[in-house]
């Protein structure tokens, strides 16, 4: 007895230190191989078991034999299911520590990501843009729909994020306040992302507007530039009139070219109203 309960003493004191080392970890990598340790250690715990009933069982023979160490054997025996309850405690709170410190270096490593996109999308939303077609400005507007098609999946990222923080923040973690801050952060860097985003769309689709406009204008300009280049050049062309009736054609064809001229001038004043 005294033999095996030396061994099962130095054991039992050896795991009620590594129980309770304490958790300082900087890493997912680092949370895992005491993840890891704690797996060794609660089979080792397991295997050991039946060294706790093999003391009892010499125990109870030492108590049937009357010996005059009954008291400090079973005051041994005692001590030893203390601390072997103990040891059973202090695993499921180690456990439960490690399980929530590998949920916040997670939270970490994806907060630095989602940290990482905000910073690279603020910087698109904020960046210049130069319009000079319709076209370019339809392009604009395509690559701000990708980044909001991009906006709207990352919406998934945020929301698992900040269940994770909330969990850590729930399990009284060291960090708390700093998740709380990051939380509230992320809030605000996406509520100005969002405002931007209305912002430079608003941008893009007054552009679009104002080209759409100066597209037309450039149209009609044509146009008219080109029927006015065709009448300039009917109107200085050699006349012969040698009768009544040559005139009376050259008249008519005049007469025909006034009302057409009249009807253009509604064209010049419509492209006229195009820019303002």
């Amino acid at each position: 007895f005294l033999v095996a309960s030396a061994e099962l003493q130095a054991w039992v004191d050896a795991k009620l230190e590594f129980v309770n080392q304490e958790i300082a970890v900087d890493s997912i990598a680092a949370v895992k191989s005491l993840q890891s340790e704690m797996t060794r250690f609660n089979t080792e715990f397991v295997s050991n078991g039946k060294k706790f009933t093999e003391i009892a069982e010499l125990r109870d023979k030492i108590v049937a034999g009357s010996h005059a160490q009954t008291e400090a054997v079973n005051t041994a025996v005692e001590d030893f299911n203390a601390n072997r309850t103990k040891i059973e405690e202090l695993t499921k709170e180690r456990s439960t520590k490690l399980d929530t410190e590998f949920e916040f270096q997670t939270f970490r490593v994806r907060t630095a990501t989602l940290q990482s996109w905000i910073a690279d999308k603020k910087a698109f939303l904020e960046s210049e843009f130069t319009i000079e077609s319709v076209a370019s400005a339809n392009a604009n507007l395509k690559t701000l729909e990708a980044y909001e098609a991009e906006a709207a999946s990352q919406a998934k990222r945020f929301s698992e994020v900040a269940e994770l923080g909330e969990k850590v923040v729930g399990a009284s973690h060291g960090q708390s306040d700093s998740i709380k801050s990051t939380l509230e952060d992320f809030n605000n860097q996406r509520a100005a992302l969002e405002e931007l985003d209305k912002e430079r769309k608003a941008k893009l689709e007054q552009a679009l507007a104002q080209q759409t406009l100066l597209q037309e204008f450039r149209e009609k300009v044509d146009e008219l530039n080109g029927w006015c280049d065709q009448k300039e050049a009917w109107l200085k062309r050699d006349v012969t009139v040698d009768s009544i009736n040559a005139a009376q054609s050259q008249l008519r064809g005049l007469d025909a070219y006034d009302s057409e001229y009249a009807a253009m001038n509604t064209n010049f004043e419509s492209a006229n109203q195009v820019v303002p």
